[in-house]
C-alpha cells in the first residue's frame, strides 16, 4: 500500500519580466549588483500514480495525461509554488517549491 502521491519535477526558468544590471563606471572596484525578476515559471512533473488524474499547482487544477503534466504558473510576488497530487485511496503528495 503506498503511503503517498510521489511528484516528480524539473522545473524550466521562464524569464518574464526582465535582467536589470549596473552597467555604469565601476570606481569602487566592487562587483556590480543586479536584480533578475522572474514572473513565471514552465513546470513540467510526474506523478507515479496513474489513477491521479489532476494535479493542484498553486490552487490551479492542472490535468494529468500519461502520469505526466505540465503548464506555467504565475510566480509575480510569490514565495513559493505548492503541487499537490491525491490518488484514489485519499493519499496526498505535496511538493513546494520556495522562490528566493
Amino acid at each position: 500500500m503506498r503511503t503517498s502521491t510521489q511528484i516528480i519535477l524539473a522545473i524550466v526558468l521562464t524569464l518574464g519580466l526582465a535582467v536589470f544590471c549596473g552597467c555604469g563606471e565601476n570606481k569602487d572596484n566592487n562587483p556590480e549588483t543586479f536584480k533578475l525578476s522572474v514572473d513565471s515559471l514552465d513546470i513540467t512533473g510526474e506523478v507515479d500514480d496513474a489513477e491521479v488524474a489532476e494535479v493542484d499547482v498553486n490552487g490551479e487544477k492542472w490535468t494529468v495525461t500519461d502520469k505526466k503534466f505540465s503548464g506555467t504558473v504565475d510566480t509575480t510576488g510569490k514565495d513559493k509554488v505548492e503541487i499537490q497530487a491525491k490518488d484514489a485511496s485519499g493519499n496526498t503528495g505535496i511538493k513546494t517549491i520556495e522562490i528566493k
